[in-house]
């Protein structure tokens, strides 16, 4: 959602502040473990919608092509947190998390299909995460696809 020229971003709002230590732009690179290529990316967090959600945008750089937008919110009914995850590769996906355990913000694929997949953050300090992503078919063990480690710019 677009502001107009010179107006302030909106501070997240009770719930999604929880994610505030993420706003900003930050610089990632790190390798897909199958296959130890390495790969790198931008991603930017924002406060959207008056503060009550965090947009966070994803853009691998080349060679590789990835690019997301995801939207972070909170429910106060269920108390969970909720990401909405659209992409150049997937049809739209929902995730769930019960918020930071400490250092660590895992995202949980909802629904029950055979292919489930999650984004685990952990943070770093104040300028430093690192996000893993890892999945998973017919409740087999878990596998790590990638992982990135993200520093503020």
């Amino acid at each position: 959602m677009a502001r107009a020229a010179g107006s302030a971003a909106p501070a997240l709002q009770r719930g999604p502040d929880a994610f505030s230590f993420f706003l900003g732009r930050w610089d990632c690179a790190g390798h897909f473990v199958k296959s130890g290529k390495p790969i790198s990316s931008t991603e930017v967090f924002t406060a959207d919608v008056a503060g009550h959600w965090l947009r966070m945008e994803h853009d691998d750089r080349p060679p590789h092509s990835f690019h997301a937008l995801e939207i972070w919110g909170y429910n106060k009914k269920t108390n969970e947190y909720s990401n909405y995850v659209f992409d150049n590769y997937s049809p739209a996906r929902k995730y769930l998390s019960a918020g930071w355990k400490g250092q660590v913000l895992t995202w949980r694929k909802t629904g029950d299909g055979a292919y489930m997949d999650r984004f685990i953050f952990v943070r770093g300090g104040t300028d430093e995460y690192r996000v893993t992503y890892a999945a998973r078919s017919n409740g087999k063990k878990w596998s790590t696809i990638d992982v990135l480690q993200c520093k503020r710019q």
